[in-house]
């Protein structure tokens, strides 16, 4: 666990002449600790084949790709998320359709159960193509 920035004493100067422009080591670990407990995880998480699914029939998505990850790692169609809290998880995708128009719906399991008001819809016109997001 990283240690507690205290604040710095009022002896200590904002900027230090000997270390240069900026705010002195120990106001910026200050002023940087904030952002060490808001900024947990992240990642973008893609998927650059197709996947094929028959109709009115559920597909787990697989992913083959994370970059920037921190604290988060994918397995197959699982998304493992190593601390608990409140994530913000966006959804998007071009569909393809060679057929007669169809109806996608998208939706995100947790611990495989689905999560409420997490579904997107999208129609995919007759051989054509559409954008989820």
């Amino acid at each position: 666990m990283r240690e507690v920035a205290q604040n710095p004493a009022s002896r200590v100067a904002l900027i230090d002449p000997n270390q240069g422009p900026g705010p002195s080591r120990a106001w910026f670990r200050y002023f940087e600790q904030p952002y060490a407990f808001t900024v947990t995880a992240f990642a973008q998480i893609i998927k650059t084949t197709s996947t094929s699914a028959a109709a009115a029939t559920p597909t787990a998505a697989t992913f083959d790709a994370v970059s920037n990850d921190r604290r988060i790692t994918v397995s197959s169609s699982q998304i493992f998320i190593q601390n608990n809290g409140l994530y913000n998880i966006q959804i998007s995708g071009q569909l393809v359709n060679s057929g007669a128009a169809d109806n996608v719906v998208v939706w995100i399991k947790a611990n495989g159960v689905d999560v409420a008001n997490s579904a997107r819809h999208s129609t995919v016109p007759a051989s054509g193509n559409a954008v989820l997001s």
